[in-house]
């Protein structure tokens, strides 16, 4: 942890203004005053927050919701097909929130049909360098995973954990948002 040391010279008490000469070694000690603080956040990172929503249930006003409420600065869709025409809502709506919450959106498919749950447990092959490097390298908290349906949630949910302790990352949290 650093330590960062700030000293403050008493003002001249006849006018008020601040001695602009650097302190004299052997100045009187009661001519200064020392502040020290430190950042707490400079070894402890924040933590990496990471949601999961599943798209194949949501409701689009709920949808909508949890972009305004988690204001996410990545949202990654690993769906094969995109869209956005849920119930109470369009992808201009979206798009619009996605835009009030300075999120950043990137298209990620994952080939769903050819991945088994032992590529997301084991690790026996990459599953997506873009969703590891988002995720575990870039740091941008909080991130939002956009998952075709609520059966892959579980398997992603330990690819990330994965990934992330493959790192060194200690402090993270994987959290599904609207599982039923």
């Amino acid at each position: 942890m650093t330590n960062h040391i700030l000293t403050f010279a008493r003002l001249d008490r006849q006018n008020d203004i601040a001695p602009t000469q650097k302190r004299d070694e052997g100045a009187a000690q009661e001519d200064f005053e020392q502040l020290s603080f430190r950042f707490d956040t400079e070894t402890e990172g924040p933590e990496s927050v990471i949601y999961i929503v599943t798209m194949d249930n949501i409701h689009g006003r709920k949808f909508c919701d949890i972009i305004i409420a988690k204001k996410p600065k990545i949202i990654i869709d690993l769906r094969q097909t995109v869209r956005f025409d849920l119930p109470g809502t369009n992808r201009d709506v979206v798009f619009k929130h996605f835009n009030a919450s300075n999120s950043l959106y990137l298209r990620n498919p994952l080939p769903w049909h050819e991945l088994r749950i032992r590529d997301f447990i084991l690790g026996e092959r990459k599953i997506s360098l873009r969703l590891e490097h988002e995720v575990a390298e870039r740091k941008q908290n909080p991130v939002l995973i956009l998952a075709p349906s609520a059966e892959k949630a579980p398997s992603l949910i330990s690819y990330i954990g994965r990934s992330l302790l493959s790192r060194g990352e200690k402090k993270f949290s994987v959290i599904h948002l609207n599982k039923n």
